[in-house]
């Protein structure tokens, strides 16, 4: 309360003294209403903008932990796909892995089947050879026999 006063304290001091010298307007009982009436309506908008602002922060609160759990949520969706991505790329380095032990298996049966070709070209050029020397002789021989003897 503004006024220590009660209001039949202020009515009987006015009227022992009378209303205030030179306001020759309002009484005090007046002018203490205005007064409470004023109070109260600064209370009320007082209590209207504490509880706005009270429940405008609960909203923003709330809207942040909806977004909080929101983004959660999303994080726990992007560490799966991290995870399927990096059980993926682990099971594609073991099969790229096998692939290059294959592929240099495959490069040493290579070397290895290319000397067996070198090793049998070399033969057969040798049989070849040894042919040609062995049909040179027979025709030599065939050419010193004489004729009837030849035709065998």
């Amino acid at each position: 309360q503004l006024c220590p006063f009660s209001r039949s304290e202020v009515r009987m001091a006015e009227g022992i003294l009378g209303p205030p010298a030179g306001l020759g307007g309002p009484s005090l009982t007046s002018q203490l209403e205005e007064s409470r009436a004023a109070c109260q309506a600064l209370k009320q908008q007082l209590r209207s903008l504490t509880s706005s602002a009270f429940l405008s922060a609960e909203d923003r609160r709330l809207s942040s932990e909806r977004q909080v759990d929101e983004l959660r949520m999303s994080l726990s969706e992007r560490t799966q796909r991290v995870d399927i991505v990096r059980s993926d790329v682990s099971r594609l380095s073991a099969e790229l892995e096998a692939i290059d032990r294959q592929k240099s298996d495959l490069k040493l049966q290579l070397e290895t089947l290319f000397g067996e070709n070198e090793r049998l070209k070399v033969w057969r050029d040798e049989k070849r050879s040894a042919a040609q020397r062995a049909e040179a002789q027979l025709s030599e021989v065939l050419s010193l026999l004489p004729e009837e003897d030849a035709h065998v």
